[in-house]
C-alpha cells in the first residue's frame, strides 16, 4: 500500500510540478529556460512548418537549424499560456539586412508590429523606448502598455538586435503581471553563444 501512495504521489508531482524547459537555438547560440506555466505551440513542436523554414530546436545542446537559405524568416519558438500571456521569437536572414540597415528595417517592422494592437485596442497606449542588455547583447526595446479595465493592463514588448548577421526579434505579451515577470526573468537569464 505505502508504494502505491508513492506512486501516485510522484505521479503527481510529474503533472503539476514540470521542471522549466531548456531551449537551445543552435543558429543563433541562444539558450533559455521556458517557463513553466508556458506551453510551446504546435506549429513550433514539429520539426518544420508549413514552408519549411520554421524549425524548433529540442531542448539538447547539439540540436540542428538549416539557416542556409537566403532572405528567410525563421520562427525560432511561440509559446503561450493563453491568447493574452505568450511569447514568440524569430529572425530573418537577408541581404537587404545589414548591420548598417537593420535599425531602420527595425523602426518599419515595429510600426507594422504594433498597428493591428493600437487598431484592436481602443485605448492609447503608454509607450516606452528603451535599450536592454541580454547576456552582454544589446536589444533595442519598445513596449506599449494598454489599459483595458480598471484592473487590467495588456503589455505588449518587441525587442530586436542585429546579431550574427541576422535580424533578431522577441515579442512578449501579458496580462497576467506573474507570467510577465516569469518571461521577463527568461530573458534576463538567457545566454548567448559568443
Amino acid at each position: 500500500m505505502k508504494y502505491f501512495l508513492f506512486a501516485i504521489l510522484f505521479i503527481s508531482q510529474k503533472s503539476f510540478c514540470q521542471a522549466d524547459s531548456t531551449m537551445y537555438f543552435k543558429a543563433i547560440g541562444w539558450t533559455i529556460n521556458l517557463p513553466t506555466d508556458l506551453k510551446i505551440s504546435e506549429e513550433t513542436i514539429s520539426s518544420e512548418n508549413k514552408k519549411g523554414e520554421a524549425v524548433l530546436v529540442q531542448p539538447t545542446t547539439d540540436g540542428k537549424l538549416n539557416n542556409s537559405k537566403p532572405d528567410q524568416s525563421v520562427t525560432l519558438i511561440s509559446a503561450s499560456k493563453d491568447q493574452s500571456n505568450l511569447f514568440y521569437s524569430n529572425y530573418i536572414v537577408s541581404s537587404k539586412i545589414t548591420s548598417s540597415t537593420w535599425e531602420p528595417f527595425d523602426s518599419a517592422t515595429k510600426l507594422q508590429f504594433f498597428a493591428p494592437l493600437r487598431k484592436q485596442i481602443s485605448t492609447e497606449p503608454e509607450i516606452h523606448f528603451s535599450k536592454i542588455i541580454l547576456d552582454g547583447i544589446v536589444f533595442k526595446k519598445l513596449e506599449e502598455k494598454f489599459k483595458i479595465s480598471q484592473n487590467t493592463t495588456f503589455s505588449a514588448s518587441y525587442l530586436s538586435t542585429y546579431y550574427k548577421h541576422r535580424y533578431l526579434m522577441i515579442a512578449y505579451f501579458f496580462t497576467d503581471r506573474e507570467v510577465g515577470a516569469e518571461i521577463e526573468n527568461m530573458l534576463k537569464n538567457s545566454k548567448f553563444e559568443k
